[in-house]
């Protein structure tokens, strides 16, 4: 007799403003079998981002992974709103993966890092990205 081996399908919230990025990164993380929630971060206004905020997010709830693009309008990736973003996405027990622009990313890694969150680049390609996003989630299961 065959053991049977379920794939655990995981809840990924993408999180960016950049509609090319999301759309690629959910195309690739849905073949590889989770269910992804989009989220355009602050494309509606800095104001339509209750975790920006400081307000909890209805898409937080039962996600697994967060990806998010920390390249927000009007929002630096040093600030502390955005650092308290990602900290309540970690303090949720949850991955993070936060993509960064190359120029951002030795002056924001290391206190992203000390949060818990994995700090990725943009630029990298988009199976990187989601290769990357396999690994902690495996690491998270």
């Amino acid at each position: 007799m065959e053991a049977v081996t379920a794939q655990t399908q995981a809840t990924v919230l993408l999180v960016s403003e950049d509609q090319s990025l999301r759309e690629q990164l959910s195309d690739l993380l849905e073949e590889d079998g989770d269910y992804v929630l989009l989220c355009p971060g602050t494309q509606a206004g800095r104001d339509a981002c209750l975790g920006l905020q400081g307000y909890p997010c209805a898409l937080e709830r039962g996600v697994t992974l967060v990806v998010v693009d920390l390249l927000m309008d009007g929002v630096s990736p040093a600030t502390g709103r955005l650092a308290s973003l990602v900290g309540r996405y970690r303090a949720g027990g949850r991955a993070v993966l936060a993509l960064v622009d190359d120029h951002d990313r030795l002056r924001v890694s290391e206190s992203l890092e000390r949060l818990g969150v994995t700090v990725g680049s943009r630029s990298d390609p988009r199976d990187t990205i989601v290769q990357t996003s396999r690994e902690l989630l495996a690491v998270n299961a």
